[in-house]
């Protein structure tokens, strides 16, 4: 999603990393250990920026590079495709993964002092909606390491998506990155 931004989300996603590193270092004080002096640097100098970026009103930073936002936000800023994703596959995979209430019920019930696994064609259709996102993302991380790289995909994994678009019973939808 970043990467097909036209504006500075690249950047401010990097930039979170100043923020984790800052607060490993201020831990890695606490227990005198050695911060090495470029890291520190480095820090010092990307510091403001990232204040400026991932400070709330009170002075505290996010908990996220993406800040106050909400996840969907960032994907409807993004464009139609991004929704798309966000709606199959992301919000009921973070439902789930983030143990909601929603997403639990419909996987588990309770009899007596004893939590069953359902088995459902809902549950089911979450288990491939996984796994289609996670080759997704694949196939677009290779896309993208194409294009940055200025190299052709391999013809091999060209076929494999053919091959994955083809699976009986799966519905299929190409999602163009804009770089």
């Amino acid at each position: 999603m970043c990467y097909s931004m036209k504006n500075n989300m690249c950047r401010q996603w990097r930039l979170f990393s100043i923020v984790i590193d800052k607060q490993r270092m201020e831990r890695a004080a606490l227990n005198n250990e050695h911060v090495p002096d470029e890291v520190k640097d480095l820090i010092d100098r990307l510091l403001p920026e990232a204040d400026r970026l991932f400070k709330d009103k009170k002075g505290r930073y996010f908990g996220s590079w993406y800040g106050d936002k909400k996840i969907k936000d960032l994907a409807r800023s993004v464009g139609d495709d991004f929704i798309y994703l966000y709606d199959e596959y992301y919000g009921p995979m973070s439902e789930y993964h983030h143990w909601g209430t929603a997403s639990f019920g419909k996987r588990y019930k309770v009899e007596g002092e004893t939590t069953v696994k359902i088995h459902s064609s809902e549950v089911d259709r979450d288990v491939v909606g996984s796994i289609c996102m996670a080759l997704s993302s694949l196939f677009v991380t290779l896309q993208i390491s194409c294009e940055i790289f200025k190299v052709k995909a391999p013809s091999k994994m060209e076929d494999l998506k053919l091959k994955f678009k083809k699976l009986p019973g799966l519905s299929a939808r190409e999602i163009k990155i804009k770089t």
